[in-house]
């Protein structure tokens, strides 16, 4: 059975369950062709609006 190795730079004071847990989720959504990362990237995107100013859909005047 292949085992997968994962580096993760943790700083001191870090709680490394929580880290642990993430890095194997965002791993079985890989596995299944969901790129979590990519996702979050679009959403930020979008909210921070096309032009790059800030100033997205959900931005408040």
């Amino acid at each position: 059975m292949p085992v997968r190795k994962v580096s993760i730079p943790v700083a001191a004071g870090r709680n490394l369950a929580v880290l642990l847990e993430a890095a194997v989720r965002s791993t079985i959504l890989l596995l299944r062709g969901i790129d979590s990362t990519q996702e979050f990237v679009e959403r930020h995107k979008q909210a921070m609006g096309s032009n790059g100013d800030g100033e997205g859909e959900d931005s408040v005047n």
